[in-house]
């Protein structure tokens, strides 16, 4: 349950390329949608000639949208190269080196960076809140509280990034010794002033409340906690699954059962519990009821399972897979056809994907349920990389954290600078999820992670059995 309740980092930077960062910020525009709605090719590249000739940025982020959208990758990464030579100050150049200090992994070496962007962007401070963001987050990490704080006082008093922060100060305050009761109390009252402004810094208070009421609960002190997470939940409507997940624990930690009970029972219907929710769904249905809870149980797992048949239902594919060639974790090359017969679980990932991390404790699960089944075979491809020595990487993150995955690793052609399985699978985002038939057909491919560990499982087991029933029904 920690993991569900550290704190949420509002973006995750999947910039792909720079194009790509900036290119999302444009989809709504006017000129743009004409570009794309123009069906004489000819007539619309006049156009982009036309706006690259103008002394304007604004040409280039609209043609970089334009390519990327027509999926002629080269021409915008061309534009991108061009743009930032000609516009050294200019959007695409803070991208790139917002891209640079985030895939840093050293504090110190984060720090120059951002140092040498202030300077470098001094108009653009306000749109620097996510690099403060990040460098307080990684010297808070490395455990490094003076410069933690440091660069957390120097943020914009208004920048959201700000309060999102506020958790890993008070988390490496706590390691130093130093209560952050105050602390988080202190920024908290300030936060609240704000939050008729902002919903946004109003969900990050009540992320910050509920740090709080964790932290009583962790000491013992359930009625403490119950008080501050009663007020997180009451300020806000739109309550998260994380919200009342921990709101329905601390509820049945004080006795209160009943409460309990349907908060943890739509939980598992939706499909978004762990274990945790799972072991104070069946001691508050026990407390509420005198037996059934089998019974109970099954009819809401049937429920949550019923769902995602529905959901599959809607975006079950039937493509060929393209020919690949991966690397396995001991330098072995792997290509399709060494892989034709059995259902494949193709899972894109890479060390600094958050969401790829947070899908991982269901993926063990589920790797788990499949490990001796012959026909099942899941492949854990790290991609996109960052670093220099991405193997090592990628195996250190698996071993520290007790995944025994099948590692394969996408390298990044270095004339192309395309990761090709990546590419042959059309992947642009991470984490995504490719399931293949026996007969080599695409049946699946999904993007992200919602959160929910036994509804993932039952996920991935479902796509599995539909996947083996689609290759038993056709003919190859």
């Amino acid at each position: 349950m920690k993991k569900i309740i550290r704190y949420t980092v509002l973006i995750c930077l999947l910039l792909l390329y720079c194009y790509k960062g900036l290119a999302q910020n444009y989809g709504g525009n006017p000129r743009l949608q004409a570009l794309l709605n123009t069906k004489d090719s000819i007539a619309a590249e006049k156009e982009i000639i036309k706006m690259l000739k103008s002394n304007d940025e604004e040409g280039y982020l609209l043609a970089v949208q334009y390519y990327d959208r027509k999926n002629q990758k080269a021409k915008a990464e061309a534009l991108v190269e061009e743009a930032i030579t000609k516009y050294p100050k200019g959007r695409f150049s803070f991208v790139r080196a917002g891209n640079t200090l985030v895939g840093d992994k050293n504090p110190k070496a984060k720090e120059v960076l951002l140092v040498k962007m202030i300077k470098r962007f001094p108009n653009k401070k306000s749109d620097m809140g996510m690099y403060y963001y990040d460098v307080v987050a990684s010297y808070a990490q490395a455990g490094n509280l003076e410069k933690s704080k440091k660069w957390y006082a120097d943020f914009q008093s208004d920048d959201m990034y700000r309060y999102l922060a506020t958790g890993y100060v008070a988390e490496v305050m706590k390691k130093n010794g130093e209560d952050s009761e105050e602390f988080l109390k202190n920024e908290i009252a300030e936060a609240t002033d704000r939050i008729r402004r902002a919903e946004q810094i109003k969900s990050t208070v009540v992320d910050l409340q509920l740090k709080r009421a964790w932290n009583k609960r962790e000491a013992g002190d359930n009625s403490a906690a119950l008080e501050i997470i009663q007020r997180a939940y009451d300020l806000n409507e739109r309550r998260s699954d994380n919200l009342l997940n921990s709101y329905a624990i601390i509820q049945a930690d004080n006795g209160n059962y009943d409460k309990a009970l349907p908060i943890l029972t739509s939980t598992v219907k939706k499909g978004q519990s762990d274990d945790l929710v799972m072991e104070y769904l069946k001691k508050s249905y026990e407390k509420v009821n005198e037996n059934g809870y089998e019974e109970f149980l099954g009819a809401i797992q049937a429920t949550m399972i019923d769902s995602i048949k529905t959901h599959l239902d809607k975006i079950v594919i039937d493509t060929k897979a393209p020919s690949y060639k991966v690397t396995d974790s001991e330098g072995n090359t792997v290509t399709s056809e060494d892989l034709m017969g059995k259902v494949l679980v193709i899972d894109f990932w890479a060390t600094w994907c958050g969401p790829c991390k947070k899908s991982f404790p269901s993926m063990k699960k589920a790797l788990k349920k499949y490990r001796k089944d012959p026909d099942v075979q899941f492949l854990f491809v790290h991609t996109f990389e960052r670093d220099e020595a991405p193997l090592a990487s990628a195996q250190e993150y698996l071993d520290e954290n007790d995944y025994d995955f099948p590692l394969y690793m996408d390298y990044q052609n270095k004339e192309t600078r395309l990761n090709p399985m990546a590419a042959a699978f059309e992947v642009n985002a991470i984490p995504t999820k490719v399931i293949i038939d026996p007969n080599g057909q695409i049946r699946f491919r999904i993007a992200g992670f919602s959160g929910g560990e036994n509804a993932a499982v039952a996920e991935v087991s479902t796509m599995i059995a539909m996947a083996k029933e689609a290759a038993e029904t056709e003919t190859p």
